[in-house]
This record gives C-alpha cells, sequence and structure tokens, in this order.
C-alpha cells in the first residue's frame, strides 16, 4: 500500500519535485549607496566620498583591520586617544585611499558584482567581541569596533577582489576584505 501511494505521489510530481530558495537579496537601500561610493570613485569625486563616510568609525574598522598585533591595536588606540576625531588630513589620506579601493574593486569599466547573502566572515567576529585569550588592547580596539558597528549592515561585493562595505545608517563606516 504504501509502495502505491509513493508511486502514485511520484507520478503527480509532489515527490520529486524540488522548490528552490529564493535568491537572497540585498536591501535597495544598501545598493544605492554603494552605487554612489563606486560612481564618486569612477569620477575622482574625492569630495562626495569623503561626504559618503562616517569617519570616526571608519578610523576604528580601518585600525583594527591593519593591527594585526596587540601592538598595532595599542598604537591605534594611542593614536585614538591623542586625537579623538578624524583629523582633515586623515580624511583626505583615508578618502584617497578609499577611492583607489573602489577603483580596483571594480577592475575596470564593468562594475563589481553583487553577492547577495554574503556574511563577511570577519566582521562577523568582530560584532561578536573580543574572544577568550584575545591580548588586552586587541580585545579594548575589538571592543570598540563592535559597539561602532552596532545595527552595521553589509553588502559584499567581486571584482578585482572580494570586499564588504559596511554601513552603519546612510554612511560607509568600513570596507573590509572578504575572505
Amino acid at each position: 500500500m504504501r509502495a502505491l501511494a509513493l508511486a502514485l505521489l511520484g507520478l503527480c510530481g509532489c515527490a520529486t519535485t524540488q522548490t528552490q530558495a529564493p535568491a537572497p537579496t540585498v536591501a535597495p537601500e544598501l545598493r544605492e549607496r554603494a552605487a554612489a561610493l563606486f560612481d564618486a570613485a569612477a569620477h575622482g569625486d574625492v569630495l562626495r566620498i569623503k561626504m559618503l563616510v562616517d569617519w570616526s568609525r571608519w578610523r576604528l574598522v580601518d585600525g583594527l583591520e591593519h593591527a594585526g598585533s596587540d601592538e598595532g591595536a595599542a598604537r591605534v588606540l594611542s593614536q585614538l586617544e591623542a586625537q579623538p576625531a578624524p583629523s582633515a588630513a586623515l580624511i583626505d589620506r583615508a578618502a584617497q585611499q578609499l577611492k583607489t579601493q573602489l577603483v580596483a574593486l571594480t577592475g575596470g569599466p564593468t562594475p563589481p558584482e553583487l553577492l547577495g547573502g554574503t556574511m563577511n566572515a570577519t566582521l562577523a567576529s568582530w560584532r561578536r567581541g573580543p574572544g577568550e585569550g584575545t591580548p588586552p588592547a586587541l580585545a579594548r580596539l575589538e571592543t570598540l569596533v563592535s559597539e561602532a558597528l552596532d545595527g552595521a549592515r553589509e553588502v559584499t561585493y567581486a571584482g578585482g577582489r572580494r570586499v564588504t562595505l559596511v554601513f552603519v545608517g546612510d554612511r560607509l563606516a568600513g570596507v573590509v576584505e572578504a575572505q
């Protein structure tokens, strides 16, 4: 009897029909913000890039990404302590670097490919905060970044390389290399 029921289900297509999960989507506002950044970079519009970035958060994220060690994190923390607000020189330099980074990502006239539904592992670990046994300065910097990225949304692109753009509200908070 069971075999007959399975045979009937198979004939009707019920037992063999496979449904595909809907393709992961990225919120339209994230696409627009990313597109505005790529457009500004492509046109060399550094002023517009400056307006699209939250430089205080940027400095934290960039500092953690490049710290590399407890000593590097201590250096970043002392710079943050000495000058709590990002200087005009830092913003100028970082905006130029961001422009270069975004242009390199496009790898030519074609826009980079949006990778919907991708989660950046580095960013996820930062959001969790420091793990047990993390050296003190690195733990403090990870905690600051975790707090700064509360509520952040991410979108990952692949072009010349893979990067994740991290937005808090309507501003870019960082660009993190995707693994």
